[in-house]
């Protein structure tokens, strides 16, 4: 997209708490160097002079960063990694704010034309969907893997314990058993899940 659009670097911001943006992705073309390792945990104050018209959503474009004159801190940044003109467009999630798609021309100042803007927005949406479909699958993951440390941890406190368990829903009838070598003879059933209490001890 970047090469198509004529421009030398495309990235893609992230917000993260505490009030940072990071750069999480990027591409420049031949000869340009990457500026991803500086990106990272900056200020969301760099955002500032243009929060308003990335939370509607809108896209923010800078045809010439320096002429830039109401937003110092962040003339400084692009300055620093070359940047000539830029074009920043919001990525949505939850109907906040998720962070933004870049596109930066270092070799001149222009201006992107109407088809050109509605084409990055589109591409921000895509990539948005992606992103937030692989922080939902890392999430369930990692939900999946804490869930299984838990049960593990509670078949092992459960295979210590030198007696018979059982664990009961609020009908009586029993949803887990545990007991340990001796214990097979206090059980009426051999399958104990799903019966009640009654029905699997003994009457004394």
């Amino acid at each position: 997209i970047g090469q198509l659009v004529g421009v030398e670097r495309s990235y893609v911001y992230r917000l993260h708490p505490p009030g940072k943006i990071s750069n999480t992705h990027e591409w420049t073309a031949p000869g340009v160097p990457l500026s991803r390792h500086i990106a990272q945990n900056l200020p969301l104050a760099l955002l500032d002079p243009w929060k308003d018209q990335l939370h509607e959503p809108h896209t923010v474009a800078i045809e010439d960063v320096d002429a830039l004159t109401q937003a110092e801190l962040t003339q400084r940044f692009l300055q620093a990694q070359g940047v000539k003109a830029s074009v920043a467009v919001p990525m949505r999630r939850n109907e906040g704010l998720d962070g933004y798609v870049g596109f930066d021309c270092t070799l001149r100042s222009r201006a992107f034309t109407p088809d050109e803007m509605r084409l990055l927005q589109t591409v921000a949406n895509a990539i948005a969907v992606v992103l937030h479909r692989h922080d939902a699958e890392k999430e369930a993951t990692l939900a999946q893997a804490q869930l299984q440390a838990k049960n593990d941890l509670q078949a092992a406190m459960l295979a210590a314990v030198p007696d018979l368990m059982l664990e009961l829903d609020r009908f009586g009838r029993c949803v887990a058993c545990n007991m340990s070598a001796g214990q097979q003879h206090l059980l009426q059933q051999e399958n104990c899940i799903g019966r009640k209490i009654e029905q699997l001890l003994p009457a004394h």
